[in-house]
C-alpha cells in the first residue's frame, strides 16, 4: 500500500524531502485516496474539490476546475428586470428611489434596502439588484431627499464629512415616514405579495433597526450598523434606538465583523443582550476578522457568507 500512494515520490528521491507524505496524511485524516498509474494524468473531482495528482494531470485539473464552475449557481441569482428610478411620495413631498424587479412573472415579497453614509450609490443599486435576483420586488429610498436629493457621494474624506453633514439633517419622525411611505409603494404594485422585509447597510442598519422597532416588518437585516446604544446622532434620539427594541415584532439578523473600528465589541455586546432581555427572534452574526463596511469588499473572505445568510433569513421569513 505504501509503494501504490508514494511510488511517485520515491521514484524522484522526495520520500524524505517533503514535510510530510499527502496520500498518507489524506488518508489519516479521513479521505480517500484513488492514485492512479505513475506520471500520469489522474484527475478525483469530489463536488467542488478537484484534485491532480502530478503535472502530468494539469490539464484535466484545469477542465474540471471550468466544470465544477459551470455547475455552481450563480451567486447574484436570476437577473433584475427594468431597474429604474421612481419616486415615491411622502408626507415632506417626493423621494428618490431605486426599484429593481425579479425576472419573470409572478407576485413576490417585497425588501426596502436603506442606503449608507453616501447616499443612494451604485453600490447600495447593486445590493437592490441582487436581492431582486433572489425573487424579490426591492425599493432602496433616497433618505437624503429633504436636504440633497439623488446626492451619490464618493467614498472619500470629503464625501464622508458631506455624508455626516447629511446623516445629521435625518430625523427619527422622517426615517419612519419615508419608510413607511416606501412599504406602502411596493404594497401597492401588482407583483407585491404584501410581505416587506427590510435591509439596511452602515447608517442604513440603524434606520433599519428603528423601522423594525415601528413598523411590525417579519425581518429585519441589519448589517454593521453604528450609534444604535447611545444618542450621538439625530435619529438616535431622544432615547437610544437599542431602548426601543420592545417594539420589534419579526425576526431581526444584526451582522457585524470584530474588527469593525465604528461598532466595537461592547456595543455590540450590548445589542445581543437587549435583543436577548427583551425576547426577540435574533441572530447576532460577529464575524472574525471582519472590518467595517465588508459587504462592499467583493474580494472580502466575509463576503459570500454574508450573502448567504442574507438571502436565509429572507426566505425563511418572507416566502
Amino acid at each position: 500500500m505504501w509503494r501504490e500512494c508514494h511510488a511517485e515520490e520515491a521514484a524522484v528521491g522526495l520520500t524524505s524531502v517533503v514535510p510530510f507524505l499527502l496520500a498518507s496524511r489524506l488518508r489519516e485524516l479521513g479521505a480517500e485516496h484513488v492514485p492512479g498509474p505513475d506520471f500520469q494524468p489522474q484527475v478525483i473531482r469530489d463536488g467542488r474539490l478537484v484534485t491532480g495528482q502530478n503535472p502530468a494531470s494539469a490539464m484535466g485539473v484545469a477542465e474540471a476546475v471550468v466544470s465544477a464552475l459551470a455547475d455552481v449557481p450563480s451567486d447574484t441569482g436570476t437577473a433584475p428586470v427594468n431597474p429604474t428610478d421612481i419616486t415615491v411620495r411622502t408626507s415632506d413631498g417626493p423621494m428618490g428611489g431605486y426599484l429593481a424587479r425579479p425576472a419573470g412573472d409572478g407576485v413576490h415579497p417585497a425588501v426596502i434596502v436603506a442606503h449608507q453614509l453616501f447616499g443612494l450609490t451604485e453600490d447600495v443599486r447593486a445590493v437592490a439588484d441582487r436581492i431582486a435576483g433572489m425573487g424579490y420586488v426591492v425599493l432602496a429610498p433616497d433618505y437624503y431627499h429633504r436636504a440633497d436629493p439623488g446626492v451619490e457621494l464618493p467614498a472619500t474624506d470629503e464625501g464622508r464629512a458631506r455624508g455626516f453633514e447629511l446623516m445629521a439633517t435625518l430625523s427619527r419622525t422622517g426615517v419612519l415616514d419615508d419608510t413607511r411611505a416606501a412599504a406602502d409603494y411596493l404594497a401597492a404594485l401588482d407583483d407585491t405579495s404584501g410581505a416587506v422585509g427590510m435591509v439596511g447597510l452602515s447608517l442604513g442598519g440603524h434606520l433599519a433597526y428603528l423601522a423594525a422597532t415601528q413598523l411590525g416588518f417579519p425581518i429585519t437585516v441589519v448589517l454593521y450598523a453604528g450609534w444604535l446604544t447611545g444618542t450621538d446622532i439625530p435619529v438616535s434620539g431622544p432615547e437610544p434606538t437599542l431602548d426601543l427594541t420592545p417594539g420589534i415584532k419579526g425576526k431581526l439578523v444584526y451582522i457585524v465583523g470584530d474588527r469593525d473600528h465604528a461598532i466595537i465589541e461592547e456595543q455590540h455586546t450590548a445589542i445581543a443582550e437587549r435583543l436577548q432581555a427583551d425576547g426577540i427572534r435574533h441572530e447576532m452574526v460577529v464575524l472574525a476578522g471582519a472590518p467595517h463596511a465588508f459587504l462592499a469588499q467583493e474580494d472580502s473572505p466575509y463576503h459570500a457568507e454574508t450573502w448567504q445568510r442574507i438571502e436565509q433569513a429572507l426566505a425563511d421569513e418572507l416566502a
